[in-house]
């Protein structure tokens, strides 16, 4: 079973700044403080073909064991990263990041991410779910939707 979860945040600032975080692993940081913390994140900014595995603790002390990250594909231009990401107990967590203008102003921050974890998928996507809505709000999104749904 695969399951789809799109989170956008809605911004004031500019596509431009926005992608400008979202280049740095820092951010990634600082939007999951409280919630997991990354040991093996690189404190260079993401580079298309990086490949490297991490340690998640959450909420500062529950292990979670490791998790791969791969950049398949950086587009400076389209402002959009995507990650595909595993681990042993979630095989498949493909991320495509991306940071669209909106005509009135400011920009959409979208998330989308695909997942299998075999029985665990619906409850996977779920805390997926929550945990994009969250980063999202500690970025100071003003508003957040998501859609979360069944992938045939």
């Amino acid at each position: 079973m695969t399951r789809i979860v799109k989170t956008c945040g809605s911004y004031s600032r500019s596509a431009e700044d926005l992608f400008a975080d979202a280049l740095h692993w820092r951010d990634l940081r600082q939007a999951m403080d409280g919630l997991a913390i990354y040991e093996g994140l690189p404190d260079a900014p993401v580079r298309e073909g990086e490949d490297f595995e991490i340690v998640i603790t959450w909420l500062g002390r529950l292990p979670g064991g490791s998790h791969r990250i791969r950049v398949a594909r950086l587009d400076r231009d389209a402002r959009s990263i995507v990650f595909a990401e595993s681990n042993p107990s979630i095989p498949r967590w493909d991320h495509v990041l991306s940071i669209t203008p909106r005509p009135e102003g400011g920009a959409i921050w979208t998330d989308e991410v695909v997942i299998e974890a075999g029985r665990k998928t619906f409850l996977v996507s779920l805390f997926a779910a929550y945990m994009y809505r969250r980063r999202h709000r500690r970025r100071g999104a003003e508003g957040v939707s998501v859609l979360h749904e069944a992938h045939p």
